[in-house]
C-alpha cells in the first residue's frame, strides 16, 4: 500500500498518476480490443470467458459485466 498524497482528496476528482494509470492497463487494453469488429462480437458471445483475455482484477471484471463505467 502507498503512501497518501496531497491529492487523494480531491472531491469529485479521480487524478490519474502513475498508480491509476498501470492499475487500469488491462481494463485499457479490453477497451481497446473492441475496435476490431470481430473482437466485439467475441465479447458478445461470451463475455465472461473473452474477459479471461486480460488480467483484470474481479472488481473491474464486474464493472464491465454489470456496465458500471464510473466504477
Amino acid at each position: 500500500m502507498r503512501k497518501p498524497r496531497e491529492y487523494d482528496d480531491i472531491p469529485g476528482t479521480y487524478v490519474f498518476d502513475f498508480e491509476r494509470s498501470h492499475r487500469g492497463y488491462y481494463l485499457n487494453m479490453f477497451g481497446m480490443s473492441l475496435l476490431k469488429p470481430e473482437n466485439r462480437e467475441a465479447f458478445l458471445a461470451d463475455e465472461e470467458d473473452y474477459l479471461k483475455k486480460f488480467p483484470m482484477t474481479e472488481e473491474q471484471r464486474q464493472t464491465v459485466l454489470d456496465r458500471d463505467w464510473l466504477g
